[in-house]
């Protein structure tokens, strides 16, 4: 049927029972024909199979809805004012996808809702903080869920135990999960913990045992210092061995020798050459906000130290927020490393890349973005593998033109919202030195093609 409007005719559901299908979603979730109310009539459709309410700008949906048992598929992706779904949702017998990404208000899912065992589609899964909300262990009813899902709310979980209930590693068919101890999809959490709270966190995290055949893991808005955890790395097929994208977003002090201390605990891990290699199929890696993040001289491995192998096949590394850091971790820059993403106060790294400039002949790709200081870091220039150069917001760096020469290998050069720079372009013959880079972007103008 046609796109919605801000409301639906009531003749609709009294004259279309038999409907199977209905689309009320909106392209643009700031359409002034977006969906705000969704009738209680709409418990007519008794034959109802698929519902999109996309993109609408529903607060909550009628609790009548618990009649439609025929629907399968219920969409409500980019329902950002929804908040709540509805106490009788539980009685959906034959619902299998649940569809509810971007939905950053919706924070209540009600008990009742692990009765829908038969889903294979789970976007989202909140943990309540009330007696009313959904509990942890109704997870350990969906084991035919496949593809993504992120479960939110989980310092709400009051015992190590509960967590265990979820049985992650039996749904093998969950492809990427994203672990948020908050409250909202991708917003830091301002919620201080207490030391019981962090030591409770840090239980919860150990006992949700994943499946080893997880391909993309998302830890964010956990305050803990113990990761990973030991089920990470305690096993010769452990969770990440087939680990393709990994982010943390977490309160993790000292990574480097974390990651050996856990490798190397378990000799199972190892195989009959003593060789271990952590994160034999990371791709990405994230990092970001880790305020506690600092490192120490000698807890930093390199990339082959000590029999272990870490992340030989890393190509994309993230790091954000790192304030505190105050040794390069080497062993986050393997020789297959292409593309490296530098955001804000990373430490040491916003001073200097110097231990880059050794091994790393493969790096093509750098993108520096809200960068806090006025010059560029130590061995730049240096990176002579370097193709793309991008920066993004650095207010205060200022560089000249003929600090880029010797990146001889670079073919294109773009800044954005780069105030100091811009100022500069008055002043053509600072870049037209840079004659081997073929586009100088700045701000989405080439100006190498003004003339």
């Amino acid at each position: 049927m046609a796109k919605s409007s801000k409301s639906v005719p009531l003749a609709l559901f009294n004259q279309l029972t038999c409907l199977r299908t209905l689309d009320l979603s909106c392209e643009l979730f700031l359409s002034g024909s977006a969906l705000k109310v969704l009738p209680s009539e709409v418990n007519k459709l008794l034959h109802l199979r698929y519902l999109d309410l996309s993109n609408t700008r529903l607060k909550e949906l009628p609790e009548t809805m618990r009649s439609l048992v025929n629907v399968q598929t219920l969409k409500l992706n980019c329902c950002y004012n929804l908040c709540r779904l509805p106490e009788g949702i539980g009685e959906l017998s034959n619902l299998r996808h649940l569809e509810v990404e971007r939905t950053s208000s919706l924070i209540y899912y009600p008990r009742g809702i692990e009765r829908l065992s038969q889903l294979r589609t789970l976007s989202k899964f909140v943990v309540g903080d009330g007696s009313k909300g959904s509990v942890i262990g109704g997870l350990g009813n969906f084991n035919f869920l496949k593809g993504k899902i992120a479960i939110t709310g989980l310092r709400h979980v009051k015992t190590v135990n509960e967590a265990k209930l979820a049985e992650l590693h039996k749904k093998k068919n969950i492809s990427k999960l994203e672990l948020n101890f908050g409250e909202e999809e991708w917003e830091e959490d301002e919620h201080i913990s207490s030391e019981d709270d962090i030591r409770r966190m840090e239980g919860v995290l150990e006992n949700m045992e994943l499946h080893k055949s997880l391909e993309g893991l998302v830890i964010q808005n956990y305050d803990g210092f113990t990761l990973p955890p030991p089920w990470m790395l305690s096993a010769k097929e452990s969770v990440l061995s087939n680990i393709i994208r990994l982010e943390l977003y977490s309160a993790v002090k000292h990574l480097g020798a974390d990651l050996l201390r856990d490798g190397n605990g378990d000799s199972t891990y190892s195989s009959s050459s003593s060789s271990i290699v952590l994160f034999p199929k990371l791709k990405k890696l994230c990092l970001s906000n880790l305020p506690e993040w600092e490192e120490e001289e000698h807890d930093v491995p390199t990339t082959t130290s000590d029999n272990t192998n870490i992340m030989p096949r890393l190509h994309y590394l993230q790091i954000i927020q790192c304030p505190k850091l105050k040794v390069v971790p080497v062993y986050l820059f393997p020789p297959l490393l292409e593309t490296l993403e530098l955001g804000c106060h990373v430490g040491i790294l916003s001073k200097s890349l110097m231990p880059l400039t050794h091994d790393n002949n493969n790096l093509k790709t750098l993108h520096i973005f809200s960068f806090p200081h006025c010059s560029l870091p130590q061995g730049l220039n240096q990176l002579t593998s370097l193709q793309n150069l991008i920066f993004i917001s650095c207010e205060f760096l200022d560089f000249k033109p003929e600090e880029l020469k010797p990146l001889t290998m670079l073919r294109k050069l773009e800044t954005w919202r780069f105030p100091i720079i811009k100022r500069e372009l008055s002043r053509e013959e600072d870049w037209s030195i840079l004659t081997h880079i073929p586009s100088i972007v700045i701000d989405g103008k080439d100006i190498k093609s003004r003339n």
